[in-house]
């Protein structure tokens, strides 16, 4: 891109009468340059010099933060004065612990894939997402069939609850709604009868 005679007089008037750097349009003598580039020259850095930088600075302050390689357990987790209740990794990990990493329908252990399932599913109480009662450890086969199972259960209950607000067959749907209810809590009754026997 080429700038026209037109817009450089454009810009030089505009510069004029304002403060400029002190060293525009001074060059630096012949002289001055090479007596530079031979002070460069000798300020080389040898290998004996960096070593002797190197150790000089190991004590410096600005050289490494204060806090390197320092734990704070008094800090930590649910001591930490910004500990908001964790999040799910961390009531997974909990449980699972807890479990012993074993599933409680059948029994198996394996560490890696075990899984964590919720009593009271979350949509129908999200207050006991993260409440470690309403988790137990399960292994992946019986966490699908166990989810399958509470789908089947909330989708029924939301039918349900859709004829007793809109005033259909109500004497039906009013007491497959208590079924439904009771049947959560069977769940969760037998769970957490199993988790205190343990």
């Amino acid at each position: 891109m080429s700038i026209t005679e037109e817009t450089r007089k454009k810009m030089s008037d505009a510069r004029k009468g304002k403060p400029c750097p002190w060293n525009s349009g001074r060059k630096w003598s012949e002289e001055r340059k090479k007596a530079l580039s031979d002070l460069m020259k000798t300020k080389i850095r040898t290998p004996e010099h960096n070593r002797k930088i190197s150790e000089a600075q190991k004590g410096n302050k600005r050289g490494t933060p204060w806090n390197k390689g320092k734990t704070f357990p008094e800090a930590q987790g649910t001591n930490h004065p910004k500990w908001g209740g964790g999040t799910r990794i961390y009531w997974k990990r909990i449980v699972m612990e807890r479990d012993a990493y074993t599933c409680w329908e059948c029994g198996f252990s394996e560490k890696e894939i075990m899984e964590v399932h919720h009593l009271k599913p979350v949509c129908l109480s999200p207050e006991l997402k993260n409440d470690p009662a309403n988790l137990i450890t399960l292994c992946p086969n019986c966490h699908r069939r166990r989810t399958l199972r509470d789908k089947k259960l909330i989708s029924k209950n939301r039918m349900l609850k859709y004829r007793v607000t809109h005033g259909m067959n109500l004497m039906y749907a009013e007491a497959n709604l208590l079924y439904f209810e009771e049947t959560i809590m069977e769940y969760t009754f037998i769970t957490t009868e199993a988790m205190e026997a343990a």
